[in-house]
C-alpha cells in the first residue's frame, strides 16, 4: 500500500485529524506503474477521502467513492430516527475492505450508511446476496446468500477472507 504517498504533507500529529482519509488501492496485477489519486471532498464534515492505487483505475471506484462521501455528507438524525452520522473511519474501513477483496472488474456495491455510523456494502445480482457491514465499534462482518445452490454464511470478514475473495471472482465481469 502506499501510505506514504497519501500522507505526503501531513505529520504524525496531523496524521488522522486533519479529516483526510487515505486510501491505498495496490493492484498487483498488469499494468503497473504510475500512481493515480482520486478524492472527494465533503466540506460540511471538513473531510477529505483520498484513493490511490497503481496500475490503471478499477472501474467500481468512481462510483463506490462517489457513494462514501454522500455517505459522510448525511448531518445527524439523518433518518429521522436518530441515527448517527457516518464516521470518516468507517469509510476509511470500508475502503480498505474494498482493498482486499475486490476485483478490478468487481460490480460496484450499493452503499449503504448504518444508523451507527457505519457503512454497509450491498450486492444483489446474478443470484447473490451479499453484503459487508463495516461498524465504527468492531470488524468487518460479512453475509452471503446463494440463491441458486441456497448456500449461506456469514461472520466475521477475517474468518471470511478467502470465501468473500471467491465470491468477488463471481461478481466480477469476467463471469
Amino acid at each position: 500500500m502506499h501510505t506514504d504517498l497519501a500522507r505526503e504533507g501531513l505529520n504524525d500529529a496531523a496524521w488522522g485529524k486533519s479529516g483526510v482519509y487515505p486510501l491505498a488501492l495496490d493492484w498487483d496485477r498488469p499494468p503497473r506503474g504510475r500512481v493515480f489519486r482520486r478524492s472527494v471532498e465533503v466540506p460540511e464534515r471538513r473531510t477529505r477521502l483520498l484513493i490511490e492505487w497503481e496500475g490503471r483505475e478499477p472501474a467500481w471506484v468512481e462510483p463506490t467513492l462517489n457513494s462514501l462521501g454522500e455517505s459522510l455528507a448525511l448531518p445527524v438524525n439523518w433518518d429521522s430516527y436518530g441515527a448517527r452520522s457516518v464516521d470518516p473511519k468507517s469509510v476509511a474501513s470500508a475502503g480498505e475492505t474494498l482493498c482486499l477483496v475486490m476485483e478490478s472488474d468487481t460490480i460496484p456495491p450499493t452503499v449503504v450508511p448504518t444508523v451507527h455510523g457505519g457503512v454497509q456494502f450491498e450486492w444483489h445480482t446474478r443470484g447473490i446476496d451479499l453484503e459487508i457491514e463495516i461498524s465504527p465499534l468492531g470488524a468487518p462482518y460479512v453475509s452471503y446468500r446463494n440463491r441458486q445452490d441456497d448456500t449461506v454464511w456469514e461472520g466475521d470478514l477475517n474468518t471470511n477472507l478467502d470465501r468473500l475473495r471467491e465470491v468477488m471472482l463471481r461478481l466480477s465481469h469476467r463471469h
